[in-house]
Protein backbone atom coordinates (compact mmCIF):
# COMPACT_ATOMS: atom_id res chain seq x y z
CA UNK A 1 0.00 0.00 0.00
CA UNK A 2 1.44 3.72 -0.67
CA UNK A 3 1.22 6.12 2.53
CA UNK A 4 1.36 9.42 1.30
CA UNK A 5 4.63 9.46 -0.62
CA UNK A 6 5.94 12.95 -1.60
CA UNK A 7 8.77 13.58 -4.71
CA UNK A 8 12.18 14.47 -3.93
CA UNK A 9 12.70 17.40 -6.10
CA UNK A 10 11.28 20.41 -6.06
CA UNK A 11 11.23 24.01 -8.75
CA UNK A 12 10.25 27.06 -7.44
CA UNK A 13 7.55 29.01 -8.64
CA UNK A 14 5.98 32.65 -9.43
CA UNK A 15 2.97 33.17 -6.92
CA UNK A 16 -0.38 33.73 -7.66
CA UNK A 17 -1.53 36.93 -6.53
CA UNK A 18 -4.49 37.14 -7.85
CA UNK A 19 -6.06 34.37 -5.81
CA UNK A 20 -4.97 36.11 -2.19
CA UNK A 21 -8.05 38.10 -2.28
CA UNK A 22 -10.14 35.12 -3.21
CA UNK A 23 -8.18 32.79 -1.03
CA UNK A 24 -6.75 33.74 1.83
CA UNK A 25 -3.01 34.24 2.35
CA UNK A 26 -1.14 33.01 -0.78
CA UNK A 27 3.00 32.08 -0.08
CA UNK A 28 5.61 30.27 -1.44
CA UNK A 29 8.28 29.24 0.47
CA UNK A 30 9.77 30.89 2.37
CA UNK A 31 6.70 31.74 3.87
CA UNK A 32 5.55 35.46 4.61
CA UNK A 33 5.45 36.85 8.30
CA UNK A 34 2.04 37.18 10.31
CA UNK A 35 0.22 33.78 9.31
CA UNK A 36 -0.74 31.08 10.65
CA UNK A 37 1.53 29.38 8.73
CA UNK A 38 4.34 30.86 10.89
CA UNK A 39 2.41 30.02 14.17
CA UNK A 40 2.31 26.03 12.83
CA UNK A 41 6.41 26.39 12.35
CA UNK A 42 7.22 27.88 15.84
CA UNK A 43 4.56 25.78 17.60
CA UNK A 44 6.31 22.93 15.65
CA UNK A 45 9.70 24.01 16.59
CA UNK A 46 11.58 24.83 12.77
CA UNK A 47 14.14 26.59 14.65
CA UNK A 48 15.18 23.71 16.62
CA UNK A 49 14.50 21.24 13.83
CA UNK A 50 17.35 23.88 11.44
CA UNK A 51 19.99 23.24 14.25
CA UNK A 52 19.45 19.52 14.37
CA UNK A 53 22.13 16.98 12.91
CA UNK A 54 19.92 13.98 12.93
CA UNK A 55 17.15 12.39 13.85
CA UNK A 56 16.22 8.37 14.08
CA UNK A 57 13.04 7.30 13.79
CA UNK A 58 10.96 3.82 12.99
CA UNK A 59 7.63 4.22 11.12
CA UNK A 60 5.16 1.66 10.96
CA UNK A 61 2.26 1.90 8.60
CA UNK A 62 -0.92 -1.49 8.95
CA UNK A 63 -3.49 -1.69 7.05
CA UNK A 64 -6.13 -4.29 9.04
CA UNK A 65 -2.73 -5.01 11.01
CA UNK A 66 -0.33 -5.70 8.41
CA UNK A 67 2.35 -3.16 7.07
CA UNK A 68 5.67 -1.96 6.68
CA UNK A 69 8.10 -0.78 9.09
CA UNK A 70 10.80 1.33 8.50
CA UNK A 71 13.90 2.53 10.81
CA UNK A 72 15.56 5.49 9.16
CA UNK A 73 18.67 7.92 10.67
CA UNK A 74 18.02 11.22 8.48
CA UNK A 75 21.44 13.12 8.84
CA UNK A 76 20.05 16.30 7.72
CA UNK A 77 22.80 18.58 7.42
CA UNK A 78 24.63 16.66 4.63
CA UNK A 79 21.34 14.70 3.49
CA UNK A 80 21.94 11.12 3.51
CA UNK A 81 20.16 8.84 5.36
CA UNK A 82 20.68 5.25 6.63
CA UNK A 83 18.12 2.18 6.62
CA UNK A 84 18.66 0.49 9.42
CA UNK A 85 17.45 -3.49 8.94
CA UNK A 86 17.62 -6.42 11.26
CA UNK A 87 20.38 -4.53 12.77
CA UNK A 88 22.21 -3.77 9.03
CA UNK A 89 22.72 -0.19 7.79
CA UNK A 90 22.68 1.00 4.66
CA UNK A 91 23.68 4.27 3.99
CA UNK A 92 23.18 6.65 0.58
CA UNK A 93 23.45 10.45 -0.22
CA UNK A 94 20.18 11.57 -1.67
CA UNK A 95 22.35 14.03 -3.43
CA UNK A 96 23.45 11.62 -5.58
CA UNK A 97 21.29 8.47 -5.92
CA UNK A 98 21.30 5.80 -8.15
CA UNK A 99 18.28 3.66 -9.05
CA UNK A 100 19.11 1.15 -6.07
CA UNK A 101 19.26 4.20 -3.64
CA UNK A 102 16.03 5.72 -5.21
CA UNK A 103 13.99 3.11 -4.67
CA UNK A 104 15.28 3.05 -1.10
CA UNK A 105 14.48 6.71 -0.85
CA UNK A 106 11.15 6.48 -1.96
CA UNK A 107 10.50 4.92 1.11
CA UNK A 108 12.08 7.02 3.13
CA UNK A 109 10.68 10.71 1.76
CA UNK A 110 6.67 8.64 2.28
CA UNK A 111 7.95 8.07 6.01
CA UNK A 112 9.65 10.94 6.84
CA UNK A 113 7.09 13.57 5.30
CA UNK A 114 4.40 11.46 7.58
CA UNK A 115 6.43 12.67 10.72
CA UNK A 116 8.02 16.19 9.90
CA UNK A 117 5.45 17.80 7.55
CA UNK A 118 4.93 20.62 9.10
CA UNK A 119 8.44 22.07 8.89
CA UNK A 120 7.85 21.68 5.12
CA UNK A 121 5.86 24.36 5.11
CA UNK A 122 9.17 26.84 4.96
CA UNK A 123 11.53 24.01 3.31
CA UNK A 124 10.08 23.28 0.58
CA UNK A 125 9.81 24.86 -2.93
CA UNK A 126 7.40 24.63 -5.30
CA UNK A 127 4.59 25.30 -3.52
CA UNK A 128 1.14 26.80 -2.95
CA UNK A 129 0.13 27.79 0.57
CA UNK A 130 -3.49 28.77 1.13
CA UNK A 131 -4.75 29.49 4.76
CA UNK A 132 -9.01 30.08 5.14
CA UNK A 133 -9.37 33.50 6.86
CA UNK A 134 -12.25 31.61 8.34
CA UNK A 135 -12.62 28.04 10.39
CA UNK A 136 -13.92 24.82 8.94
CA UNK A 137 -15.64 21.54 10.00
CA UNK A 138 -12.49 19.02 10.34
CA UNK A 139 -13.46 15.93 8.37
CA UNK A 140 -12.76 13.15 11.06
CA UNK A 141 -13.84 14.71 14.33
CA UNK A 142 -16.01 17.17 12.41
CA UNK A 143 -13.81 20.03 15.20
CA UNK A 144 -14.44 23.79 14.11
CA UNK A 145 -10.47 24.75 12.94
CA UNK A 146 -8.59 26.37 10.29
CA UNK A 147 -7.58 25.10 7.06
CA UNK A 148 -4.40 25.09 5.38
CA UNK A 149 -4.20 24.27 2.06
CA UNK A 150 -0.81 22.73 0.49
CA UNK A 151 -0.42 21.94 -3.20
CA UNK A 152 2.75 20.93 -5.35
CA UNK A 153 3.10 22.44 -8.06
CA UNK A 154 5.65 20.43 -9.74
CA UNK A 155 5.35 17.52 -12.37
CA UNK A 156 8.39 16.05 -10.63
CA UNK A 157 8.91 13.40 -8.08
CA UNK A 158 7.42 10.26 -6.64
CA UNK A 159 4.56 11.48 -6.27
CA UNK A 160 3.62 14.71 -8.40
CA UNK A 161 0.76 17.64 -7.25
CA UNK A 162 -0.18 16.05 -4.36
CA UNK A 163 -2.19 18.30 -2.59
CA UNK A 164 -3.14 18.38 1.14
CA UNK A 165 -5.54 19.76 3.20
CA UNK A 166 -3.93 20.52 7.17
CA UNK A 167 -6.60 21.64 9.90
CA UNK A 168 -4.97 23.39 12.55
CA UNK A 169 -5.89 24.58 16.26
CA UNK A 170 -5.30 28.79 16.49
CA UNK A 171 -2.34 27.61 18.39
CA UNK A 172 -0.63 26.03 15.35
CA UNK A 173 -1.33 22.34 16.19
CA UNK A 174 -2.66 20.39 13.38
CA UNK A 175 -5.49 17.83 14.44
CA UNK A 176 -5.99 16.70 11.01
CA UNK A 177 -4.95 16.50 7.57
CA UNK A 178 -6.89 15.00 4.63
CA UNK A 179 -4.67 13.86 1.21
CA UNK A 180 -5.51 14.32 -2.43
CA UNK A 181 -3.16 12.06 -4.63
CA UNK A 182 -2.55 14.02 -7.55
CA UNK A 183 -4.57 16.73 -6.56
CA UNK A 184 -7.12 14.76 -7.44
CA UNK A 185 -10.88 15.23 -6.25
CA UNK A 186 -11.04 12.38 -3.53
CA UNK A 187 -9.33 12.51 -0.42
CA UNK A 188 -8.09 10.23 2.47
CA UNK A 189 -8.35 11.57 5.95
CA UNK A 190 -6.31 11.06 9.21
CA UNK A 191 -6.30 12.52 12.39
CA UNK A 192 -2.85 13.82 14.11
CA UNK A 193 -2.20 12.33 17.66
CA UNK A 194 0.49 11.13 20.55
CA UNK A 195 2.33 14.98 20.52
CA UNK A 196 5.57 14.25 21.87
CA UNK A 197 8.38 16.90 21.61
CA UNK A 198 11.66 15.70 21.47
CA UNK A 199 14.90 17.83 20.88
CA UNK A 200 13.04 20.93 21.14
CA UNK A 201 10.76 19.69 17.78
CA UNK A 202 7.23 18.66 18.06
CA UNK A 203 5.74 15.37 16.36
CA UNK A 204 2.70 13.63 15.86
CA UNK A 205 3.17 10.04 16.46
CA UNK A 206 0.39 8.48 15.85
CA UNK A 207 -2.16 9.43 12.55
CA UNK A 208 -5.98 7.34 12.11
CA UNK A 209 -7.31 6.71 8.86
CA UNK A 210 -7.96 4.06 6.44
CA UNK A 211 -4.56 3.06 7.75
CA UNK A 212 -2.84 3.20 11.04
CA UNK A 213 0.26 5.61 11.26
CA UNK A 214 2.47 5.19 13.99
CA UNK A 215 6.24 6.41 14.77
CA UNK A 216 8.51 5.13 17.76
CA UNK A 217 12.16 5.55 19.03
CA UNK A 218 12.41 9.38 17.88
CA UNK A 219 15.87 10.64 18.58
CA UNK A 220 16.75 14.48 18.17
CA UNK A 221 20.47 15.31 17.90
Amino acid sequence: MTFLKRGSNSISITPLHLLIAALGFLVSAPVHSDTLVDTVLARYGYDAFKKAEEIRFTFRGTLAGIGPSHTWIWKMQRDSVYSIEDGVSIGYSRKAMGDKEMKLDKSFVNDMYWLTFPLHLAMDKGIQVVVDSQASVSPVKKEPLRRIKVTYMQAQGYTPNDSYELFAAPDGLIKEWKYYKGGGKLGASFTWEKYAEIGGILFSQEHKGLAHITFSGIEVK
